[in-house]
């Protein structure tokens, strides 16, 4: 039995979605908020589709898949570099770094999809040894699916993880 990368790619991405993924200011998103809202914020969350359209062609059109999962990872991982140079979407906030383990986990997610992919990208489409979507990983995309509303409800709201004050040395004289 071959090593389904797919149902690894996927628990990644579902256990993306309930990590924090970034903090802006005085919020932290979890993963289902980004997801949920993401359609509002930009360029960034077209590598979700990207990535799902991979998950669909993988036996079918292996290497068009190959291509949409490098699409989606070099869309999705823009955000780093974008960091170092101050221009990314999720600046630093007062409560620490902008991007936080939940996104790390979803690019792994898709890190994961690539090396699966580019294993099997040579095999035919009825080949026993590429991977299927089988019920666990159906059962992992209705998780993912679910956990979209979800991203609504007050249970998902993270912490406010605040700041710590500035304190004062008084035997210093206040410095």
């Amino acid at each position: 039995m071959p090593f389904n990368y797919l149902t690894l790619s996927l628990a990644c991405y579902l256990t993306s979605l309930f990590l924090q993924a970034c903090a802006r200011e005085h919020d932290v998103m979890r993963g289902m908020h980004a997801l949920a809202l993401g359609v509002l914020n930009g360029s960034f969350w077209f590598a979700n589709p990207l990535y799902f359209a991979a998950l669909v062609m993988h036996r079918t059109k292996p290497q068009v898949a190959l291509y949409l999962g490098y699409a989606a990872l070099a869309l999705s991982g823009l955000m780093v570099p974008l960091g170092w140079l101050g221009l990314t979407p999720v600046p630093d906030s007062a409560n620490g770094p902008g991007l936080l383990i939940g996104y790390y986990v979803w690019l792994l997610a898709m890190l994961v999809f690539i090396l699966g992919q580019w294993r099997y990208r040579h095999e035919p489409a009825d080949s026993s040894r590429v991977p299927l979507l089988g019920w666990p990983a159906w059962g992992l995309i209705a998780g993912i699916v679910l956990t979209v509303p979800l991203a609504f409800t007050p249970w998902s709201k993270v912490p406010f993880r605040s700041a710590p004050e500035p304190t004062s040395c008084i035997e210093c004289g206040g410095n």
